[in-house]
């Protein structure tokens, strides 16, 4: 008996010692397969961040090229005034709202004398700069509210909504004032 009982405690105590193995071995994988997770996640993480800034970076690029084309497409390049397209939309707009009211709406075209004179004579460059100084006294008179844009090479109209005639007129005396 003691022979057997001797032989069943030295297989009990391998087979604890092997499973205290086993388990301490276990647990390093755990620990090592934790660690590879932990990792693992953190590097996603991190990637996730970098495509989330590019992804960022491009939205912005378009919002802001959206707007640059939207703005190129409806104002005047030379002068930054409301092109034609611009000034149709706004016109429309300033006309159907006061369709059905008490309120007025003037519209004041400028046309430019003997410009073409100004381009055979001193050039192209300097007609640009006619242009783009004429822009700015238009802009200088009118208010935040008036519509002002280029309409042809050397056209240009000024739309002021809400002011009845009298106040258009000297409206319209002070563009011509600073114009000469």
């Amino acid at each position: 008996y003691y022979t057997l009982q001797h032989d069943i405690d030295g297989v009990s105590r391998a087979y604890h010692s092997t499973a205290q193995q086993l388990v301490a071995d276990l647990r390093s994988v755990q620990m090592r397969i934790l660690a590879a997770t932990s990792l693992g996640f953190a590097l996603g993480l991190a990637l996730v961040a970098m495509i989330w800034r590019v992804v960022l970076g491009y939205q912005r690029r378009l919002v802001e090229h959206i707007g640059d084309s939207e703005h190129r497409a409806t104002h005047d390049p030379l002068t930054g005034l409301a092109n034609r397209t611009q000034f149709r939309e706004k016109i429309n707009s300033m006309l159907a709202a006061v369709r059905n009211s008490e309120n007025h709406v003037s519209i004041h075209l400028i046309d430019l004398d003997r410009f073409k004179s100004i381009n055979d004579t001193y050039g192209h460059p300097a007609g640009d700069r006619v242009l783009a100084g004429t822009a700015q006294r238009i802009v200088s008179v009118a208010r935040s509210t008036d519509c002002v844009a280029r309409y042809g090479g050397e056209e240009f109209v000024v739309v002021l909504p809400g002011l009845d005639a009298g106040a258009a007129e000297t409206v319209c005396r002070r563009l011509i004032a600073r114009l000469r």
